[in-house]
């Protein structure tokens, strides 16, 4: 479903239908979810559309810039060893209106066919507001459904001189660069535990697997200005 579609065409599976159709000389349009239905009208001489996977933080509306992967058990991890895992995350569709090299993309949907649910890291005062995703840990990438779930890959590493239990992870959206295929939807990245109850958490800009595309970021699009990519989990792990 993710890809390049120049002026008419339908996609259907799993309950979700985008289309765009001509109309005269417009073009027309229309996605259908479960919940949702959205039309839009576009005055464009030629229609070529874009879907790929976005960072998953842009539904309802804009909420948090952080995404919070809880594990179903924690990981326990040795002192001064370095873990490869896998994680599920969930998948946001971006779906762009292109323009090739002048003017760029423009946004012209943004949806998910995953539960939003947000929580709290941290304390009332200081704390941060995440998009809160379940998932097990896994040894090797885990089959999933594309257009519900991605995989993390998450090299966890622990250079304290103690076990350290690992409930949860978080990321910054401005550091995700997602690649996807027709079967996968991915992210890569690094979990360094400084201590009992903090760890830096980074993302790279690298596929799991080779033949994936890079997906256009609609953080890049949004905010051109970026301070930083990391996250510093400094209320426990």
């Amino acid at each position: 479903m993710f890809g390049q579609y120049n002026n008419t065409f339908e996609l259907k599976s799993d309950g979700l239908n985008i289309a765009v159709i001509k109309e005269d000389n417009l073009f027309r349009y229309k996605r259908i979810t479960a919940n949702e239905t959205v039309n839009k009208v576009l005055a464009v001489n030629e229609c070529s559309i874009l879907i790929n996977p976005v960072e998953p933080l842009n539904t309802p509306k804009k909420i948090s810039s952080h995404l919070m992967i809880a594990f179903n058990a924690p990981l326990l991890l040795e002192p001064k060893m370095t873990k490869k895992i896998y994680v599920k995350f969930p998948i946001e569709f971006g779906v762009f209106l292109t323009k090739g090299e002048i003017g760029g993309n423009e946004i012209l949907d943004i949806f998910t066919l995953a539960k939003n649910k947000f929580t709290l890291y941290g304390d009332i005062k200081d704390g941060v507001i995440c998009k809160y995703y379940k998932s097990d840990i896994f040894s090797s990438i885990p089959k999933c459904n594309p257009i519900y779930e991605g995989v993390i890959e998450l090299d966890v590493i622990n250079k304290t001189g103690r076990y350290v239990s690992i409930t949860k992870v978080i990321f910054n959206s401005f550091g995700m660069k997602i690649y996807y295929n027709k079967d996968l939807v991915s992210l890569k990245a690094n979990m360094t535990i400084l201590g009992a109850d903090a760890a830096e958490v980074d993302l790279e800009n690298v596929s799991i697997q080779s033949g994936m595309k890079k997906s256009f970021e609609v953080y890049l699009l949004k905010m051109m200005s970026i301070t930083g990519t990391k996250f510093m989990m400094e209320w426990g792990l």
